[in-house]
């Protein structure tokens, strides 16, 4: 493991497939803000809805395979399943921020 602070030129540089991946990530988020946060929810319930959504990307997947939906589907189911699994990150207390200095898996 590294921490942020010793690694300060590699983090700045993410790669573009992560930058796209956040952005994604983000946008969902913020479509979704009038539900609230997450704080307080428990990891169980976040682990449920994680469950649903990696069905709904693989659906999705399958859909755009089959030629009956946009790969943009895909994105958005996969920004989904990465928002819970941070939320669960971020619930449990495993999730590192660079203002609180935490190491980085």
């Amino acid at each position: 493991m590294s921490t942020l602070n010793g690694d300060a030129a590699k983090w700045r540089a993410l790669r573009p497939e992560v930058q796209a991946m956040a952005r994604a990530m983000e946008n969902r988020l913020r479509a979704n803000d009038h539900k609230g946060g997450w704080m307080d929810e428990d990891s169980a319930s976040l682990l449920l809805r994680l469950d649903e959504e990696a069905d709904e990307l693989s659906d999705a997947t399958v859909a755009v395979l089959m030629d009956e939906a946009p790969p943009s589907l895909v994105l958005k189911e996969a920004a989904d399943v990465c928002n819970f699994a941070m939320m669960v990150a971020d619930v449990s207390g495993a999730l590192a921020t660079p203002q609180a200095g935490g190491e980085v898996v």
